[in-house]
């Protein structure tokens, strides 16, 4: 097989294993079918996977499950799981050794898109801005974001939310330079 024939139900349906279950053993076929088929990087990201700790794995299958993600000719699989590490990733970044912090506000600027108005019988929706805060500096944020009074569903937003700020924080060129003045290492 070559890197653009592969049967994309065989990585999803381990994939969906996973997040069901939250046992990685449903990803070791995924590595080896990775590597026949000739996608070295979503082997790396599942063989990754099986040295995390418990914690981190149920923070990956989260974002596995929640976040968004991109993908190439790896497909949606590897983009769902390359997501996820690098949420993970940015989230423990977040919270244990960096000095940063989301801070929602509400926005008051915020308009519903597309036209959205409420119905009679639907719950009420509520928009908020976040902000990543990096000491006392504001970094990434991300404005007219709508919640409902889901508080579950809400939650999983934000914490999403803050993973992807933080990430957007560790690839920009402003953490290269915290990097560079506070000797902080890769």
């Amino acid at each position: 097989m070559s890197a653009t024939t592969f049967d994309h139900d065989v990585d999803a349906g381990a994939l969906a294993e996973f997040i069901r279950t939250g046992d990685v053993g449903h990803l070791l076929p995924l590595a080896d079918y990775a590597t026949e088929t000739d996608r070295p990087e979503l082997a790396s990201h599942v063989r990754q996977l099986l040295t995390h700790t418990p914690a981190a794995v149920a923070a990956v299958r989260f974002f596995a499950k929640w976040a968004g993600y991109s993908y190439g000719a790896d497909g949606p699989t590897a983009g769902r799981i390359r997501r996820a590490i690098e949420l993970v990733g940015a989230e423990e970044a977040l919270g244990e050794w960096l000095d940063a912090r989301a801070d929602w506000q509400p926005d008051p600027d915020a308009e519903p898109e597309y036209g959205w108005e409420p119905q009679e019988g639907t719950e009420p929706q509520y928009a908020y801005g976040c902000t990543l805060l990096i000491g006392f500096d504001a970094g990434p944020s991300l404005w007219n974001i709508w919640e409902t009074d889901d508080t579950d569903a809400n939650d999983r937003y934000r914490r999403v939310i803050e993973a992807e700020l933080m990430h957007e924080f560790l690839t920009s060129p402003e953490w290269d330079d915290l990097r560079a003045a506070h000797d902080i290492g890769d």
